[in-house]
């Protein structure tokens, strides 16, 4: 699947409210790589959100933090679906980093 078609795609099923991991389950179907599916979310996100607030930076930078550590979470859950210690240490630190961070702006 090419970006455009996915980007399409997403912002199809975000007007749908359609949750984000169920999206990259989508896109994953499609043969998108993992990575580049939580790209395009991401983008496609940031967009929808543009459009029904455009006036609303500061609530922008909150939705970026949530969507920030949700993704970690998400990938969090699926390395511990999938048994992958090495990935759950690196991702439950990286989540507290996160939630650090979020707290400190």
């Amino acid at each position: 699947m090419e970006k455009k078609e996915g980007m399409e795609l997403i912002a199809d099923l975000l007007e749908q409210k359609t949750k984000r991991l169920e999206i990259i389950q989508i896109l994953e179907e499609r043969d998108v790589p993992t990575s580049s599916a939580y790209r395009w979310h991401l983008e496609a996100y940031k967009e929808h959100e543009w459009e029904e607030e455009p006036d609303k930076k500061e609530s922008q930078i909150l939705l970026d933090k949530k969507l920030a550590i949700d993704c970690l979470r998400d990938q969090l859950n699926k390395s511990l679906a999938e048994d992958d210690t090495e990935k759950i240490v690196s991702l439950s630190s990286e989540l507290l980093k996160a939630h650090k961070t979020a707290r400190s702006f």
